[in-house]
This record gives structure tokens, sequence and C-alpha cells, in this order.
């Protein structure tokens, strides 16, 4: 009979029984679930905070795993070819995911129009001493730097000077023109961002 009268108690304490307001509406006690929110909703809704607490939560996570794969750093790829069109040549110019450090020159690039070769050990050796470990060779023994040049052809020379001389001291077209030079014509070498055409400096005749 004791045992009952407690078991009967312990109920009573976690789950009061609804009280009646004024007017007949039931409404949960202290103990109970809290009371809906006036102005529609049904029994089964959660209270706003606690969806909005939930909300916040889901977009913090996401945020915190965005970052996390913001901040990995890719390891360092050794590149088997390489091409500058400057005098200099960068760390992030022989090797990809080089981050912060590849605007560091490390070498003069070849002459213009030209190839060289570095050998893999000795960049490796430069690149440790800024710091950069753990690069990837990719089995590599070598790897070539060539230096990019926009190149003039002795027969676009030779159009370019004739042009110059088209329709001046009694002259008739470019095209008609036959030019001799005092020596021979060889390509000439210009910087690869130098695109602009030929145009003559001074004409005498």
């Amino acid at each position: 009979m004791m045992t009952i009268r407690t078991a009967a108690t312990i109920r009573a304490l976690l789950s009061p029984p609804l009280r009646l307001r004024e007017g007949g509406t039931a409404h949960a006690g202290a103990c109970g679930l809290p009371p809906s929110h006036k102005g529609g909703g049904n029994g089964n809704s959660l209270p706003r905070s606690l969806l909005l607490a939930t909300a916040l939560l889901a977009a913090g996570t996401a945020t915190a795993r965005a970052q996390v794969r913001d901040d990995v750093i890719a390891a360092p790829v050794l590149r088997a070819n390489v091409s500058v069109a400057g005098e200099l040549v960068r760390i992030g110019d022989v090797i990809d995911n080089a981050g912060s450090f590849g605007k560091i020159a490390i070498y003069r690039a070849p002459e213009l129009g030209t190839t060289g070769t570095l050998p893999t050990a000795q960049v490796l050796s430069v690149l440790r001493a800024h710091q950069v470990i753990g690069v990837d060779t990719r089995d590599l023994r070598e790897i070539s730097v060539t230096r990019l040049a926009r190149t003039l052809q002795p027969r676009e020379i030779e159009l370019a000077v004739a042009s110059a001389l088209e329709h001046r001291y009694g002259f008739g077209d470019a095209a008609n023109l036959s030019l001799t030079f005092d020596r021979e014509l060889a390509d000439i070498k210009l910087e690869a961002a130098n695109s602009g055409a030929m145009l003559p400096a001074s004409v005498r005749y």
C-alpha cells in the first residue's frame, strides 16, 4: 500500500494535472510542457526560440566546415615545364600550390625565346631555403624553363621597311619594292608583352 502511494506521488510530481483557466482553456502546470503562444499553431509546434537556436547552430556548423576546408593547404607540386614572360623565375612558376611564397624570385630567366633546364635536387634546395618543404616532385629529375618572346622574322622586317618607304621619294606600292640590306637579316626577339606594330624611328633616302 505504501508503494502505491509513493508511485502515485512521483507521477503527480512529474506530470501535474492540467488546470483550467477562466473560460475553460486548459494549460500545463510548471513542470509540464510550456503553453502554446497565442495567435495560432498547434500542440506539436516547437517554441520559436528553440527553432532559432537550431537554425543558428546549423549555420555555424556549416560555416566552420567551410572554414576548415579553406584553411587546408594543398601540398606543393613541382612542374615539369615552366614558361615565364619576365626576367625572373619565381616560386609560383616552378610549383603549384605555392601560396604566399609564390611571388618570391629564385632564378633569373633564360634569354628571350630560349629554354633552360634545372636539376630537381637544386630546385628543392632553393625552395627549402625559403621554407618551402614537402614538395611532390613526381619523380622528375629536372624541369625546363622557357622564356616567352615575340619573334620578328626576316620577311616581317622586310615588309615593315617597305611599308615605311611606300609612296615616298617616288616609290610605288610596298608589295612592288625589292629591298637589299647591308647584312643578312635574322630573327629579332622581343619581350612577349611587346605586341605593337613595328614603326620606323627614322626614314632617310
